[in-house]
């Protein structure tokens, strides 16, 4: 019995350990996004106001 419980912990530590790496990660990759969408469109400003 308190082997099983052990495992399950050990389970339990390792997949919220996992969620948490997937977790930041797709964070970052998502900021990343932001940034690169950001920079395009200040790169748009940059051309409208140059335009006008």
């Amino acid at each position: 019995m308190f082997l099983l419980l052990q495992k399950v912990s050990i389970m339990i530590t390792f997949k919220s350990i996992t969620f948490t790496i997937w977790k930041t990660i797709l964070q970052d990759l998502l900021l990343r996004k932001l940034k690169l969408r950001r920079g395009r469109m200040n790169k748009l400003q940059h051309i409208l106001q140059a335009t006008q």
